[in-house]
């Protein structure tokens, strides 16, 4: 009896399963001629016999996962691996079957610093071991794991195909309860058609190893697999009918519960919770309004309290997660902290009008969302780091990617000390304990492989202990082979896909900040503007993909960022070959925060330890252009969340402004903006029925953020 699900196995399925040293390790003992001597039963079974004495057998219908092995390890050892290897190169010398996958060169395999291949006793396959540094890893894991020819690739194939209905049935109680929980949340899901199609789903990604076997549908949380997050893939599958992109509908799960909503329809209960969080919201607008963020923590306590506990009656998450940031804004403000941001507070204000008025609340509130997500071993590599704040503190972000499934999250930490205390340097930040064990520069030049991780919502990710080798760093060079749409290709296809999407206001939260990876041709230039402190530059994509700019603003936490930069696109690294970091659409271009750049070596900036030199200093000066309308009524709008009714309407001063953005966004053509902006300026009224109060503030505030 052939196995079919072991020949359909690739190198990168093998490597999800188990690790990419591992794989290597077989690879490498089949071509060496140590490959152990496979025997199949009529049933199915295979067993692998090693010449050390071990024994791995593999039941009929089961997955790898579920081998047996006499070795030490409970996971999925070298030996299990080996056995498919083996199997393969068995099934192909000897012509008994077609062999569907080709012994292909792993994209993960062949970048990433993988796990010593050589680990195994006592490991647990489903746990990273080890200490939390280590050596450079073998140069080997960049080259073709295979080591053999390949047969011809597989063929796409779609999880639509997939039984759902007998696999939902397959689960527990508990499980399919919380299946109807999340597909009434209507999860936005991306998909990847391929040999290995993907799901990428908001709390968890769920790629199919093994075409139309549901055992190999393998899953980044910490069950695996026959969780509520394959069952929701397969459905995200069948209703995109081929597309990338869908959003998950309501469907009975079995459960008996009330889950046949249609669409974006709420019950009555929901309903009115709904009510209780508006006029809950409402209030804490009004009370901005009126008193101003800059009132300190104590004026909105109890309006801040009231808002949360409709939220969490309602299951709001992402309401939830916009009360917490208008929390730290103005915590922030009160500290004299560099982390106030005006604009971010005026978003999040606009969230608490705007989120409970949607045509769709479910998905605007996160209503029935999970608030994180247990991962399972996971290899992370970093994206970059970015310091930001004071004396004080320094908030210290580094942002990360699964090479396994491709999503993006941001580990954080906040490194407090004395206000009237030296700024530290870069080098003293740099090794200042970012997580259990890990150096902030250890995170930042390296890759992280965890089984302690937990994935929040909003892309944070959350570390448990070091000890007992659930979490290490390992050493990274930077080429990691990442794919679309983390890696871009055309910045005005970029530019697209983000016009294309909802408001900031009313998307779900994306603490990442779309970090995107680009391959560079050349250095067009750089400059500097505002007096030195904020530094540009562009460059050209590689395959004339286009101009993509970038922007850095001076941060004294990070004095040497512009310079490192400067240095960067001078030239004196070596030939830039790559910038990643987060972006943003501004008057048609595409706009770059570089957090990490490759050139003969990986480059942080905010890490970077060189001296503030005459570079920068020699370089040509940018002008700014001046406040375009909608940029003038952006800051009226932040300066009265900022202090209320001091800079509100009733304040002469303030009415006058307001009415020549009002004219000068009519000029520009804005004119259903301009009459927003006249309406709440005409009445010093801050009740929530006055022209003055939430919803006149909010009616402008949407519009000038969703055109902007």
């Amino acid at each position: 009896m052939i196995r079919h699900d072991l020949l359909a196995l690739s190198d990168d399925g093998l490597a999800q399963l188990a690790n990419v040293g591992l794989v290597k390790r077989g690879r490498r003992d089949v071509a060496e001629g140590k490959a152990p001597t496979i025997t199949v039963s009529d049933d199915g079974s295979v067993q692998a016999d090693f010449a050390d004495g071990t024994v791995t057998k593999l039941a009929p219908d089961r997955s790898l996962i579920d081998a047996t092995c006499t070795c030490p390890a409970s996971g999925v050892c070298r030996h299990r691996v080996t056995l498919v290897l083996a199997y393969q190169a068995q099934q192909s010398a000897g012509g008994g079957a077609d062999v569907e996958t080709a012994a292909s060169t792993s994209t993960n395999a062949a970048t990433s610093a993988g796990q010593d291949a050589g680990t195994e006793a006592g490991q647990d396959a489903g746990t990273a071991t080890g200490s939390s540094t280590s050596t450079a890893p073998d140069q080997d894991a960049r080259k073709n794991t295979s080591g053999t020819t390949s047969p011809a690739a597989r063929a796409a194939w779609d999880p639509a195909e997939l039984d759902a209905d007998a696999f939902t049935a397959s689960l527990s109680a508990p499980l399919r309860t919380e299946l109807t929980r999340l597909r009434a949340a209507r999860l936005d899901v991306r998909l990847e058609q391929g040999a290995i199609p993907a799901a990428h789903l908001p709390m968890a990604t769920v790629r199919f190893l093994v075409p139309h076997v549901l055992a190999y549908a393998r899953c980044d949380c910490v069950a695996g697999g026959n969780c509520v997050h394959v069952a929701l893939a397969i459905q995200a599958f069948k209703q995109a009918r081929g597309a990338t992109e869908t959003r998950l509908e309501p469907i009975d799960s079995g459960t008996g519960a009330n889950d046949t909503q249609v669409g974006n329809q709420l019950d009555a209960k929901t309903e009115a919770r709904l009510d209780a969080l508006r006029v809950a919201g409402d209030a804490l607008l009004a009370r901005l309004l009126d008193v101003g963020l800059s009132s300190g923590p104590d004026a909105f306590a109890q309006p801040l309290a009231d808002a949360r506990a409709a939220a969490t009656t309602l299951g709001a998450v992402q309401y939830l997660l916009a009360l917490d940031g208008l929390s730290q804004q103005i915590d922030a403000y009160a500290a004299r902290s560099a982390r106030h941001n005006e604009m971010l507070a005026l978003q999040y204000a606009t969230e608490l009008y705007a989120r409970t008025r949607t045509t769709d609340p479910r998905v605007a509130l996160g209503i029935g969302e999970s608030l994180e997500t247990a991962m399972s071993r996971t290899r992370l590599v970093s994206l970059g780091a970015r310091l930001r704040g004071d004396a004080g503190q320094v908030d210290a972000s580094v942002m990360l990617a699964d090479l396994d499934t491709g999503a993006v999250m941001v580990l954080e930490r906040r490194i407090t000390q004395a206000r009237d205390t030296k700024l530290p340097s870069t080098a003293v930040l740099a090794q200042r304990q970012f997580s259990s064990g890990m150096s902030l520069s250890a995170a930042a030049h390296g890759q992280i492989l965890t089984s302690s991780g937990k994935r929040r919502v909003d892309g944070r990710l959350v570390l448990g202990s070091q000890r007992g080798g659930l979490t290490q760093t390992m050493p990274y060079d930077g080429n990691a082979a990442l794919r679309a749409p983390l890696m871009v290709a055309n910045v005005d296809e970029l530019i697209e896909t983000l016009s294309a999407r909802p408001p900031a206001f009313v998307r779900r939260h994306d603490a990442t900040g779309d970090v995107r990876v680009f391959e560079i041709e050349e250095v067009l230039g750089q400059a500097l503007a505002e007096g030195g402190q904020c530094w540009h530059g562009a460059v050209q994509l590689t395959n004339e993909g286009g101009v993509l700019r970038l922007q850095r603003r001076y941060d004294a936490v990070a004095p040497q960022a512009l310079e490192a930069l400067t240095r960067a696109l001078s030239g004196q690294y070596g030939k830039l070959r790559r910038i990643v970091g987060p972006v943003y659409v501004e008057s048609d271009n595409l706009i770059c925060d570089p957090w990490l750049i490759m050139a003969d070596r990986l480059l942080v900036p905010d890490l970077e330890a060189v001296p503030a030199g005459a570079a920068s200093n020699s370089l040509p000066h940018h002008e700014n252009a001046a406040a375009t309308p909608l940029e003038q009524a952006l800051q009226l709008l932040a300066g009265a969340v900022h202090v209320g009714r001091r800079t509100g309407p009733n304040n002469a001063g303030v009415r006058h402004h307001a009415r020549t953005v009002a004219e000068s966004l009519n000029e520009a053509g804005y004119r259903q903006g301009a009459d927003y902006l006249s309406n709440w300026s005409t009445s010093s009224n801050t009740s929530d029925s006055g022209p003055n109060g939430p919803a006149s503030f909010g009616n402008v505030a949407c519009f000038i953020q969703a055109i902007r």
